[in-house]
C-alpha cells in the first residue's frame, strides 16, 4: 500500500466531507478513548492529549487521501510510536484508538465516504499491528 495506489483514490467531496466533520470525530474518538482503553496519565490533560494526537493524525489522513500517498500515514506512525515510549503506552493502545476512530467514521459520514476514509484508518491499523510484530520480534532475536 506504500506510495500511491489505484485503490485509495478518494473523491475531493469525500476528503471535504471528512474535513467538514473532522474536529466533531476527533471529539468523539478521543471522549471514546478514555473511557474505552487505557491511558497512561488519567488526569486533566488525558482528554487534550489524545485530542491532540488524534488532530495530528486526521490531519495526516487528510493529507494522504488529497494525494493518494500514504507516505505521510508511515511518518505519522513513526512519530506516536516514538511518543507512545514516552508515554509508557503500547502499540495495542494505538491500534485501539485506530478501530475507536474508524468507527466514529462509520458513524458520522455516510456509507461510501465511511468507506473511502476507512481504507486509510484501516492502513494505520495494518502498518502498526505489523510494525509491532516486527518490533516483537526483533526485542526477542536481540534478547538470546
Amino acid at each position: 500500500m506504500a506510495g500511491e495506489s489505484a485503490d485509495l483514490t478518494v473523491s475531493p467531496s469525500t476528503v471535504a466531507n471528512f474535513l467538514a466533520h473532522r474536529q466533531q470525530i476527533v471529539r468523539e474518538t478521543a471522549a471514546r478513548s478514555l473511557v474505552r482503553t487505557t491511558i497512561s496519565h488519567q488526569n486533566a490533560d488525558a482528554y487534550r492529549l489524545l485530542a491532540v494526537g488524534l488532530d495530528f493524525t486526521t490531519q495526516a489522513l487528510a493529507v494522504a487521501m488529497q494525494l493518494t500517498n500514504t507516505s505521510i500515514l508511515d511518518q505519522q506512525l513513526q512519530w506516536a510510536n516514538e511518543r507512545l515510549l514516552y508515554d509508557g503506552a503500547g502499540a495495542e493502545q494505538l491500534i485501539a484508538r485506530f478501530q475507536l476512530l474508524a468507527d466514529v467514521v462509520r458513524e458520522t459520514l455516510d456509507v461510501h465516504d465511511a468507506q473511502a476514509v476507512n481504507r486509510y484508518v484501516e492502513y494505520l491499523i495494518y502498518r502498526e499491528a505489523a510494525l509491532a510484530i516486527s518490533n516483537y520480534q526483533a526485542a526477542r532475536h536481540h534478547s538470546f
